[in-house]
């Protein structure tokens, strides 16, 4: 993931091969970085070990590859452990986490093992358990919120879950742009040229054919999100515009995570749950839930009805494109769109390259704070989130 850039925290113990220790992993696409924790003299736990290894997006055996591969680099059996906690790239719609904690409960034999998608890392390590809201914003978009009912978020599998925003939709839309701007169906706009000379094409037909062909990937095509957000602070309108509704969906999606978290349902008010502290429209029914090391939802009262969004809502409530049907907005959309109050000062932590465009961070930021959030930069890397939390539970035990 692209958040994880941050101060490292690290010490030169080493473990002993009896000693109860805890695990933390930061499964993502391009790398996969392990922390082990054993009990201090006081016994609170303390980093005797740290180190990353090769990206583990691939599914749960090359997760299970790349742990152990780490583990046997700091010479850590994986039997003395007994708690591990991993935040897991690719863990996104319900269920996609049993194939993960399966292979890395036969890793860790003696271990309780929880995983969760790696946004949850990011919560975690601005806000420990703290109720707070994060949003990612790098090559794609994902946002999580921890609030009094529950740990919500939602597919963020890109155009398939609705979603628009993140550098390679920003960068996808950059060459969409310059195209428009080369032959006229579109303004003209300093794209063009930034565009051409970043990926070394002739004009936006070379620049086609290499795309198709292979010759320009798309990680550059993504890389490209740079060169608008670099158009944009020298006052390019087409570039600000793509800026700006960046933007205004990474908000849209912070605000359907914040209601499904701080908002009961109406099946809840009929259980006797108690109100929304919002006071405003119930957040809708569909879930992605956070399940304990038993694949049952989390029990915990924070966390007792974990839920979020189906992918439709957030198509239904992109006002920036076209309606699908004539019908009026659903109460999805209007829930995506209205401000959700929240106790002021809640932390909401950003994290993703997006967010090192001043333009866009003021933007995201400035919505966040009419809302009553207190956004802040991500100060450390996911990992430290899952320690942090391994931390405190361990102190409350």
């Amino acid at each position: 993931m692209s958040a994880t850039k941050g101060p490292t925290l690290t010490t030169s113990l080493r473990a002993s091969r009896d000693a109860h220790l805890a695990v933390a992993i930061d499964g993502g696409n391009s790398k996969t970085e392990v922390v082990v924790l054993a009990p201090g003299p006081d016994g609170a736990l303390v980093e005797t070990a740290r180190a990353v290894g090769p990206g583990s997006g691939a599914g749960p055996g090359s997760v299970v590859a790349a742990v152990a591969g780490v583990l046997a680099g700091v010479g850590v059996e994986p039997v003395a452990v007994r708690r591990v906690s991993a935040a897991v790239a690719g863990v996104d719609l319900p269920g996609d986490d049993v194939g993960h904690r399966t292979a890395l409960a036969a890793l860790f034999p003696n271990a309780r093992v929880d995983v969760a998608g790696d946004a949850v890392a990011v919560l975690d390590a601005g806000a420990g358990l703290a109720h707070a809201l994060a949003i990612v914003s790098g090559a794609g978009l994902n946002a999580v919120a921890r609030g009094p009912f529950g740990l919500a978020t939602v597919p963020a599998l890109g155009w398939v879950s609705g979603d628009w925003g993140g550098g390679d939709e920003i960068g996808r839309e950059a060459v969409r742009a310059a195209a428009r701007a080369e032959d006229g169906r579109g303004p003209q706009t300093r794209l063009l040229p930034l565009v051409l000379a970043e990926t070394g094409a002739s004009d936006t037909i070379d620049l086609a054919r290499g795309i198709r062909d292979g010759a320009v990937t798309m990680r550059q095509v993504g890389a490209l999100a740079s060169v608008v957000a670099q158009a944009a602070a020298n006052g390019d309108a087409v570039a600000a515009a793509l800026i700006a509704r960046a933007a205004d969906e990474a908000v849209r999606l912070a605000r359907v995570t914040v209601r499904a978290a701080w908002a009961p349902r109406p099946s809840d008010r009929a259980e006797g749950a108690p109100d929304s502290p919002s006071g405003g429209p119930q957040a809708p029914a569909g879930v992605v839930p956070v399940v304990d090391a038993e694949g049952r939802v989390a029990s915990a009262p924070a966390l007792r009805d974990a839920r979020a969004v189906p992918a439709g809502i957030i198509a239904a409530a992109n006002a920036d494109g076209p309606a699908p049907t004539s019908a009026p907005p659903s109460a999805a959309a209007v829930l995506a769109a209205t401000p959700t109050p929240v106790p002021p000062g809640t932390p909401a932590v950003l994290a993703g390259g997006m967010f090192s465009d001043d333009g866009f961070r003021e933007r995201v930021s400035a919505a966040l704070r009419a809302d009553g959030f207190d956004p802040r930069p991500l100060a450390f890397r996911p990992v430290d989130g899952l320690v942090r939390v391994l931390r405190e539970e361990s102190a409350a035990s």
